[in-house]
């Protein structure tokens, strides 16, 4: 039976109070472990959400390059800003938004509380570390997949993609006319782009933390740390993340190394931005968070 870090080997027990009393652990872990749990939920959806509603500009122009890519029509980051913002004002450089707060912000929500109960029960070294970075935000992009379909298909809007009025009317529209398996078909390269990057991340995170606690503390030291670890994965899940965005638009897969690093520029400005934002709010709250 396993209770916080320790395991124990028991007989039958008739109630949960029976093994409490065996069990080496101190009397409060338990509640403890799944308070700590909640804040780190917590404090994870609320620096998830204002990072994904600030940044949300970058996601609907990567969007649209990889769209416009595959539509045979390139175009650079710049002419993309330009035909969004023609298109309806710089308030459509936020299309999309509402999807994403739910996506990024529950899916933080997510990976944040599985990361602190699996480390409650891992020994801290560079393997675990990947390790139950890549389970927790596999867990994460497993469950908010949906979300993450319609986010896409709100930020192609104009570009062969159809107008939803929101977020319910996206998933009863596509459910409606493709079916529900419509709304996990890009889940393998999801899960591709997002397991790779959360092993990467979270490990080399980690690492670096240690590394730089004699010469930095506090906030600088989760920016710079964050920085360095979000920049290497996003390069190395890039052509993932190309055949995740066709497959949930439902468009052809790339021919082309052209093709896969379609909309990289503006992943690479948002992506290790996004990530080191959302990691050193989160530290700062979920500290104020346990104290309450």
């Amino acid at each position: 039976v396993a209770c916080g870090s320790q395991t124990i080997v028991l007989g039958r027990l008739r109630t949960t109070r029976q093994l409490c009393k065996l069990c080496p652990a101190p009397l409060q872990h338990c509640a403890k472990t799944g308070l700590m749990g909640g804040t780190a939920a917590a404090a994870g959806a609320i620096s998830g959400t204002a990072v994904a509603v600030a940044l949300q500009p970058f996601d609907v122009v990567r969007t649209r390059l990889q769209a416009c890519a595959a539509a045979g029509r390139p175009r650079t980051a710049v002419n993309a800003v330009r035909e969004i913002a023609a298109e309806g004002g710089a308030a459509r450089l936020w299309r999309g938004t509402s999807a994403a707060a739910l996506r990024v912000g529950g899916g933080a929500a997510i990976q944040f509380g599985s990361l602190r109960f699996l480390r409650t029960r891992s020994p801290p070294d560079a393997v675990n570390d990947a390790f139950i970075g890549a389970a927790a935000r596999g867990a994460s992009v497993v469950v908010m997949c949906p979300i993450t379909t319609v986010k896409t298909r709100m930020e192609a809007s104009h570009v062969g993609a159809r107008q939803y009025r929101g977020v319910g009317d996206a998933l009863v529209t596509i459910v409606r006319t493709q079916g529900a398996g419509a709304l996990v078909r890009g889940l393998p390269p999801l899960l591709l782009t997002n397991v790779p990057f959360a092993a990467i991340h979270y490990a080399s995170y980690r690492r670096l933390q240690a590394l730089g606690r004699d010469y930095a503390d506090g906030w600088t030291l989760n920016l710079v740390a964050g920085s360095l670890a979000s920049t290497a994965a996003t390069v190395a899940t890039q052509p993932f993340d190309a055949l995740r965005a066709r497959a949930m638009l439902d468009l052809p897969m790339p021919r082309s190394l052209q093709g896969l690093f379609a909309g990289f520029v503006p992943r690479l400005a948002k992506r290790p931005l996004q990530t080191t934002l959302i990691w050193a709010l989160f530290e700062d709250l979920d500290k104020r968070l346990r104290t309450l």
